[in-house]
């Protein structure tokens, strides 16, 4: 899991008969199976919290793609819930449960 919390990460160019290109198909082409990035700005504080839900979630035990919905539910019960702060965050990639080595 690869997580690029800065503005626009998940952004890129679109190339005709290609997609997109940018940050996330430049990480997936070096193999990263999952990725989570912003689609606009994102405000430093927020963006904490917000990843603090998060990684939290994951500690849990539960999917990527859960603890992302999570997270973004707490979000709405705090300070920033406006989807302004935690609704650029998208999750690409492999959603399931984090693998860990045996």
């Amino acid at each position: 899991l690869v997580v690029l919390s800065s503005c626009y990460s998940g952004t890129g160019k679109l190339a005709e008969g290609e997609g997109v290109l940018g940050l996330i198909r430049s990480f997936q082409l070096a193999g990263a199976q999952s990725l989570i990035a912003s689609l606009w700005e994102v405000n430093d504080r927020s963006t904490s919290l917000f990843m603090d839900y998060f990684y939290r979630h994951l500690r849990e035990g539960v999917s990527k793609s859960s603890a992302l919905r999570q997270a973004k539910l707490q979000m709405l019960k705090s300070k920033y819930d406006h989807p302004f702060y935690w609704a650029p965050f998208i999750l690409y990639g492999d959603y399931g449960l984090i693998k860990t080595p045996d």
